[in-house]
């Protein structure tokens, strides 16, 4: 009930383009995690380490992910670098927190894009918060919203960088006790100019 939870989804977010470009800053994520009145943070994601990572580390996702249903041929990919930037980025701002990282050390399933094994598990630590801070993942959306959170923060522009007619309104969830935060100036992608 006392600490909050914050939900990373990375794996083919790190590597594709469609989802490179709604990154957000670490701290964006600050900002909304000092929201909340809380004992510890956590951090649960699909990442399988929460230290800093190598190109082998991002060369290792891109080939997990080309056996999947998402090869670079249906979804563009970032460059390796640009990965390894972001996601060291993310390590380095959010470790200042001192957070429990909950990382998902299971193999990628087969033919899911991304999808690791034990995700359930993933889903029902989320579900099992009082307070929990979404970006732009309909897993966390339903995890929350089937949680009964008394405290949900949830990243208003949702996905800013597809265009406004592609756009889902999940970021303007008005249930009890939920809020939005953010806006197009913590995308890390237009602070940093990365194209």
């Amino acid at each position: 009930k006392k600490d909050v939870i914050l939900h990373l989804r990375l794996q083919n977010r790190l590597i594709q383009v469609s989802h490179n470009k709604n990154h957000i800053t670490a701290d964006s994520f600050k900002r909304a995690i000092s929201q909340f009145d809380y004992d510890k943070l956590h951090i649960v994601t699909d990442a399988e380490k929460w230290t800093e990572y190598s190109l082998q580390d991002i060369e290792n996702i891109r080939h997990e992910i080309s056996v999947g249903p998402n090869p670079p041929t249906n979804s563009p990919w970032v460059d390796s670098e640009q990965s390894l930037e972001y996601m060291n980025h993310l390590i380095d701002g959010l470790s200042e927190l001192n957070p429990i990282v909950h990382c998902n050390g299971e193999q990628m399933m087969s033919g899911t894009g991304g999808l690791r094994g034990g995700f359930i598990d993933d889903f029902n630590l989320l579900r099992s918060f009082n307070q929990v801070i979404v970006h732009n993942s309909t897993f966390s959306w339903w995890a929350a919203t089937l949680s009964g959170a008394e405290n949900v923060a949830i990243f208003n522009p949702w996905k800013i960088a597809k265009p406004k007619h592609q756009r889902r309104n999940l970021g303007s969830t008005s249930y009890p006790g939920w809020f939005s935060w953010g806006s197009a100036d913590d995308l890390y992608f237009k602070k940093y100019g990365i194209k």
